[in-house]
């Protein structure tokens, strides 16, 4: 049985069309005309950055709310272009904080920052993937001892040695967005993230978008990208 019918956009959305050219590894010949729900912005690879973050800035100009309707999907964890590095860039432009923050590791969690759990904490109620905001920075004495982050469900507390659970979630990876919708999908495409780039992780990118999708970078990476199909992996499970 193949399921070929998409229930997350509405009929007319343009990118329901878009899906289903990419899973045929089709480029449209409308990729680069706006469309009312979606578009393409072919940028330099040094101008996509900037780019991503003004496109964020325009949705909330717009009333969109960075974390419950805004969401960057990226392939790749490091790299200058990375989902790290992006994190970085966008908390520092969208949280920079008033001087109250908590350093973990390479990381700096602020009240606001938009944080995903990474791993299954049935005893916390809150599972990997589970994405919320700090809601707090927790402390006694003038020393921080942990935090709090509101989740959908509501808060969870997490010491200073738990904070190896959670990451920054302005950016995060397309595998994780799995099972996920968001009112707007902002989808970068850098050569560099060749590796990644597979038509069915493209799909799902594209796919995650429930009102708006904003893809840019290269097209060239784009089309590079759909024509590649994941090889079946042969294993003994």
């Amino acid at each position: 049985i193949r399921l070929d019918q998409i229930h997350r956009q509405s009929e007319d959305s343009s990118i329901i069309s878009l899906a289903h050219s990419v899973n045929q590894g089709l480029i449209e010949e409308s990729i680069l005309q706006k469309q009312a729900d979606r578009s393409f912005i072919r940028l330099e690879d040094q101008q996509i950055i900037p780019g991503l973050l003004k496109t964020v800035e325009q949705a909330m100009l717009k009333g969109m709310d960075l974390i419950k309707d805004i969401q960057v999907l990226v392939p790749l964890y490091k790299g200058e272009v990375g989902i790290n590095a992006i994190n970085q860039k966008m908390q520092d432009q969208f949280n920079p904080g008033a001087g109250r923050e908590i350093k973990h590791l390479t990381r700096v969690f602020r009240v606001n920052d938009k944080v995903i759990q990474l791993v299954n904490r049935s005893e916390k109620m809150v599972m990997n993937g589970d994405i919320g905001y700090i809601l707090s920075l927790n402390s006694e004495d003038g020393e921080y001892f942990g935090l709090t982050v509101m989740f959908d469900f509501g808060p969870v507390d997490y010491k200073l040695d738990e904070l190896e659970d959670l990451a920054h979630a302005y950016a995060i990876s397309i595998h994780k967005s799995q099972g996920s919708e968001y009112e707007l999908v902002i989808l970068p495409f850098f050569y560099k993230y060749y590796v990644m780039l597979k038509r069915k992780l493209i799909y799902t990118g594209i796919t995650r978008a429930k009102k708006y999708l904003v893809m840019l970078g290269n097209l060239d990476a784009f089309r590079f990208g759909i024509r590649d199909v994941e090889i079946k992996r042969k294993t003994k499970l």
